[in-house]
C-alpha cells in the first residue's frame, strides 16, 4: 500500500504525457525515477531472496533436529522452496539486477530501453511463479484450483486432470490421466 502510494504521488509529481513503449510502468518514469525504482526491486529482491533462504534453513533445521520424525510433506515443501529459490533467482533477480546496472552504467539508451521494456517477462513469470511451481509440485493444489475453476466453469469439473505420480523405485515421473 505504502509503495503503491509512493509510487502514485511521483508520478502525478513527474507527470509525463509521453507514450509508453511497451506497457511496462517504469518506461514511463523519467530516468532519473526510473533508476530509484529498479534499486528498491532490487533490495526487494534481496529481500525476497533472503526471506526465502531463511525458510529453507528453518524446514532443514527441522528436518535436521527430528531427523526420525520426517515427514514426507517437509521433504516436498523443502523441494519445492529450492525450485522457488531457483526460479526468483533465474527471472526477477537477474532481470532487475541487470535493469539496475543498465541505469546506472548510464549506457546508449536505445539498449538500455530495450532492456527495461523486456524486463517485464521475467517479472511477470516471477510474480506468479508461486501459482504454477505449486501446480506442478502439489497433486492437492491442482485438485483445490480444479474445484475452485469449476465454480466459475463448471466444464473444468468434468475436464481430464494430469496427476504425477512418483515410483519410489525407479523415481521417474510417470503421467495418470483420470476423470473426476
Amino acid at each position: 500500500m505504502c509503495y503503491a502510494f509512493g509510487v502514485t504521488v511521483a508520478a502525478m509529481v513527474w507527470l509525463d504525457d509521453e507514450q509508453i513503449p511497451m506497457c511496462n510502468p517504469p518506461s514511463a518514469m523519467i530516468p532519473s525515477v526510473r533508476g530509484w525504482w529498479y534499486q528498491l526491486m532490487l533490495v526487494f529482491c534481496f529481500f525476497t531472496i533472503l526471506f526465502y533462504s531463511g525458510a529453507v534453513g528453518l524446514l532443514s533445521l527441522k528436518i535436521r533436529q527430528n531427523s526420525s520424525d520426517i515427514r514426507l510433506i517437509e521433504k516436498r515443501a523443502m523441494r519445492t522452496l529450492q525450485v522457488l529459490i531457483i526460479t526468483f533467482l533465474l527471472t526477477r533477480f537477474i532481470s532487475t539486477g541487470i535493469a539496475t546496472l543498465v541505469t546506472i552504467l548510464d549506457v546508449d539508451p536505445e539498449f538500455s530501453a530495450l532492456i527495461h521494456n523486456y524486463n517485464v517477462i521475467p517479472a511477470m513469470i516471477a510474480y506468479c511463479q508461486n501459482a504454477y511451481v505449486c501446480f506442478f509440485r502439489s497433486e492437492d493444489y491442482r485438485r483445490l484450483l480444479t474445484n475452485q475453476m469449476s465454480i466459475y466453469l463448471p466444464f473444468v469439473e468434468h475436464s481430464a486432470s494430469v496427476k504425477f505420480a512418483e515410483h519410489s523405485s525407479s523415481r521417474r515421473k510417470t503421467f495418470a490421466v483420470s476423470k473426476y
